[in-house]
């Protein structure tokens, strides 16, 4: 999926002001701000969020400032993000994460990201049209607003199955319509109707696209589309505790791109970074993100000496 560049009328003066630490948050949306019945749009074949859903608490929208162009992410922690390497290729300053169900909305709480670090394989395989290496956590300044936690990701590839439903989420185009390009005089996608939280729900096609891949189906009119990139694709797993079986929503791919599309149009089959193949590199580099770097003890007078300037 591609990044889907939109200025939203509230959003990009925000955005543009806003400091690295985090200055411009402002308050949450109150409850009787919500989505009317009557209003309901589309990701593409889904529906918007009120905010309400199990999975609503765990995605944040992740704006480049720099080109405005708008991804999605998912929180993992209360200071990192998992969301798609193509998606972070502004330096940190430029990028802000976004919560909020509408980008156009004036009820937004906005943060800095600090650092981020992409997949070791992405610089040299992101051309290659399979296990590119998709992937990118982000470190954000701020704390979680209330409201919102981090999501449970999926450790366990097995799990995936082909036909297994899947839930698709984030803040990208909803409205695809064919247009005809000027230049080729072939019919491709125009995307529009971005900047809103939407969900729908639709099949895995191919579990084992890759070794570190798998696609979702993407022709029965249910699809991510761009702005969608970075945004979670959850699966339901069971799970017992203390004798008690039980369904949850797990985080199991990271939305990267279309495979087969060769219009745009967002109706063939869609292509996810598989977070359980990435485990073991998001749990190290977590770490190393968190990190603080203790300044250096002097240890003699010359050090004592050089570290004061003199």
């Amino acid at each position: 999926m591609k990044r889907i560049q939109r200025k939203a009328a509230n959003l990009s003066t925000l955005l543009f002001t806003c400091t690295l630490i985090s200055a411009c948050a402002q308050t949450q949306a109150p409850s009787s701000n919500t989505v009317e019945i009557g209003d309901i749009a589309k990701i593409i074949g889904g529906t918007d969020s009120t905010g309400n859903e199990p999975f609503a608490k765990h995605i944040v929208g992740l704006y480049d400032a720099k080109i405005g162009a708008i991804c999605t992410a998912s929180i993992l922690s209360d200071s990192i993000l998992v969301t798609a390497a193509h998606c972070v290729e502004s330096e940190p300053a430029a990028l802000r994460v976004v919560f909020g169900r509408d980008f156009d909305s004036k009820d937004l709480i906005v943060l800095g990201v600090e650092s981020y670090q992409v997949s070791p394989v992405w610089a040299f395989r992101q051309m290659m049209e399979k296990n590119t290496g998709d992937i990118a956590l982000v470190k954000f300044s701020g704390g979680l607003p209330p409201g919102y936690e981090p999501t449970v990701f999926l450790t366990d590839t097995k799990q995936l199955l082909n036909d297994q439903t899947v839930l698709l989420a984030g803040y990208g185009t909803s409205v695809v319509t064919p247009t005809q390009d000027p230049r080729t005089g072939q019919i491709v996608g125009d995307h529009s109707e971005s900047g809103k939280l939407r969900s729908v729900s639709t099949t895995i096609k191919n579990a084992t696209f890759s070794v570190s891949e798998f696609s979702t189906e993407s022709s029965k009119g249910k699809s991510a589309c761009h702005g969608d990139s970075g945004g979670p694709a959850y699966v339901e797993i069971e799970s017992e505790v203390s004798g008690v079986k039980s369904k949850k929503l797990v985080l199991a791919g990271v939305t990267s791109r279309s495979d087969g599309d060769a219009f745009d149009m967002c109706n063939v089959s869609a292509v996810y970074t598989n977070i359980s193949f990435y485990a073991s590199w998001i749990v190290d580099t977590s770490k190393r993100l968190n990190e603080v770097v203790a300044p250096k003890v002097p240890k003699t007078v010359a050090d004592l000496a050089t570290a004061s300037g003199f």
